[in-house]
């Protein structure tokens, strides 16, 4: 039986695409964007509240390019409903295009969660 954290997630983005220098040469400029956050099999969405978010599972996020992992801890947090950030662990695939976020507290049922991703993000 797959238990169910049924809290709403918004996903808040300073901004959706994220100003960076690409590493081939850093004298021109591109653009971080985020290409899909899923949890379990509940893909989120960028522009509404998603509701039925599974408990026991991660937090996907997808990237276009990869990601420079010493900003992620800055830029990247949930915060619970009273604001409170949630201590989270993140890890990398190997060329850093997804990070998992994994709670390090277990998340209250029937809550609000905002995934904040921050314009300090950069690739």
């Amino acid at each position: 039986m797959k238990i169910f954290l049924s809290i709403q997630l918004i996903i808040i983005l300073a901004v959706i695409s994220f100003s960076c220098n690409k590493k081939q040469n850093t004298n021109e400029s591109g653009l971080v964007q985020l290409a899909k956050v899923t949890v379990g099999s509940v893909t989120l969405s960028t522009s509404d509240i998603t509701s039925d978010v599974p408990v026991n599972k991660t937090i996907e996020i997808s990237f276009n390019v990869s990601i420079d992992s010493s900003t992620v801890e800055q830029a990247i947090s949930l915060l619970d409903d009273e604001n409170i950030p949630v201590a989270l662990s993140y890890s990398f695939n190997s060329n850093k295009t997804e990070i998992t976020l994994t709670p390090l507290q277990t998340l209250k049922y029937n809550s609000l969660y905002i995934l904040q991703i921050e314009q300090s993000l950069k690739g």
